[in-house]
């Protein structure tokens, strides 16, 4: 879903998978002035006045664009174009250059700072390996995480318009280094620095500081949907970079609101991702970028798409419910979380005793399969319903599969609450999907009290239960 511009082929994107209220204030479509309440606001009366959904969708990707950037990332790379063994003379060492899309989900426009998410793999590629005779096996170069990250908004990112890729020469441990980077685009150009990155969501976290280019821009930072908000069928759109193009509208809808995928976003693993799928046209590049419903929320970050000459348009967003959570607790916790090849990078709260490591080895494929961690509870039962607004749902029954903190095999988990030392309520939900837990539990800190309530035997009850963090790549 990263497009590789120069050096190197693209890798893991495939999966083998002013307004209204009491007073009328007149719309002046100034979308980036408009604050996160307004601008909902805003799209209420329209839904009230019967706007359609294509309508809807006009307006609110008309804002989504000036929270999308598109991403330029350079990893080091060691091309060997007569095989993969260090000894080869005609190897070179030359930057991997690879465009992306990000999404501000933080900004300061006065100060020229934000942070901006996009998927772990436009920022990091561990394909940079050589072959060392001494061990019989490959080993990493060079860090698998990028050495500069650029990004560029909607309207300044036109290769050859806005920026030119230029590179020079340089020399490392014998070798010739191409080291590519940009020229002509000083106006545009924003560097960011990575925060931190996660192999196992997916995900990086990028931050800038002192933009001048943000400071002189309309600029806005997304907003997240909440939990519950997405379904199936529901219109939709992906707002992206594809093929390093520039920025780029497509939509769609949500085909399916929670679906697990596996991809290879680091060599020869195979990781599980609940994501959303959708048919909204997404290409290489894409790839970090928002998805998007109707109202302009952020309800997933897209990351991969099913690619084979019979299949159309299926492709998947990292699932925006945790995502919201995530990238807090990647900005709060982010000493020493740059994962590189074989390191351990995010740390995340799981019960305590319940996380286990759920890696299997495929000989068939010669891949190793990550599955999704334990954390202390599975679904006994599911059924569809159709909600107060007609739209068609799915319930889960989630049943702890620990005896701990005063839990029993079997019993059903109906709400979480989560309050700071402060006694201030974090996360206060009903447990309709087995997700919303696992999602919930990214907002833990740690004096954080979490309380579950449940049912046994037809009877509710409480449990404050505790939390331990671990390390995952």
């Amino acid at each position: 879903m990263k497009k590789a511009i120069i050096a190197a082929a693209a890798i893991a994107c495939a999966a083998v998978v002013t307004l209204c209220g009491c007073n009328k204030v007149k719309i002046t479509n100034n979308y980036y002035t408009m604050s996160d309440a307004q601008f909902s606001e805003y799209m209420d009366e329209l839904e009230e006045s019967g706007a359609s959904t294509e309508s809807l969708i006009e307006i609110a990707s008309q804002r989504s664009v000036l929270s999308s950037v598109s991403i330029l990332s350079f990893v080091p790379y060691l091309y060997e174009p007569y095989g993969r063994d260090s000894y080869f003379s005609s190897s070179v060492l030359m930057d991997a250059v690879f465009s992306g899309s990000g999404v501000i989900v933080d900004l300061n426009n006065s100060s020229g700072d934000a942070y901006v998410l996009t998927n772990c793999h436009v920022v990091y590629d561990d394909s940079s390996n050589v072959y060392d005779s001494d061990y019989g096996c490959m080993t990493s170069a060079f860090s698998p995480v990028a050495t500069k990250v650029y990004l560029y908004l909607y309207g300044q990112d036109v290769e050859g318009t806005n920026y030119t890729l230029v590179y020079s020469t340089d020399s490392y441990g014998g070798y010739t280094y191409y080291n590519y980077t940009c020229s002509d685009d000083g106006a545009y150009r924003i560097p960011a620095t990575i925060v931190s990155v996660s192999v196992q969501y997916d995900i990086a976290l990028l931050k800038v500081s002192g933009s001048t280019v943000l400071k002189n821009s309309n600029a806005i930072a997304a907003t997240f949907a909440d939990d519950d908000e997405v379904y199936a069928g529901e219109s939709a759109y992906a707002v992206g970079n594809p093929l390093g193009y520039g920025t780029t509208v497509t939509t769609g809808v949500v085909s399916q609101d929670s679906y697990n995928t596996y991809l290879n976003v680091r060599s020869s693993v195979y990781t599980q991702y609940r994501e959303i799928k959708t048919d909204a046209a997404v290409n290489g590049g894409n790839s970090g970028g928002g998805f998007y419903n109707s109202r302009g929320e952020l309800i997933g970050i897209v990351n991969s798409k099913l690619e084979d000459s019979d299949i159309d348009n299926v492709a998947y967003a990292l699932a925006g419910s945790y995502v919201k959570r995530l990238w807090p607790l990647m900005r709060d916790t982010s000493s020493g979380t740059v994962s590189t090849e074989d390191g351990m990078g995010l740390k995340r709260p799981y019960l305590k005793g319940a996380y286990t490591d759920d890696t299997e080895y495929s000989s068939l494929y010669g891949s190793y399969f990550q599955y999704g961690q334990d954390t202390g509870y599975d679904i006994s039962y599911s059924f569809s319903y159709t909600d107060s607004q007609g739209r068609t749902r799915i319930k889960e029954t989630v049943a702890a599969n620990t005896t701990s903190y005063g839990l029993q095999v079997g019993d059903v988990i109906t709400h979480l609450t989560i309050t700071d030392t402060n006694g201030k309520t974090v996360e206060d939900l009903d447990i309709t999907r087995k997700y919303m837990l696992d999602d919930a539990l990214l907002s833990y800190r740690d004096g954080y009290t979490v309380t579950l309530t449940y049912t046994r035997n037809g009877n509710e009850k409480t449990a404050n239960v505790e939390c331990q963090w671990y390390s995952i790549i």
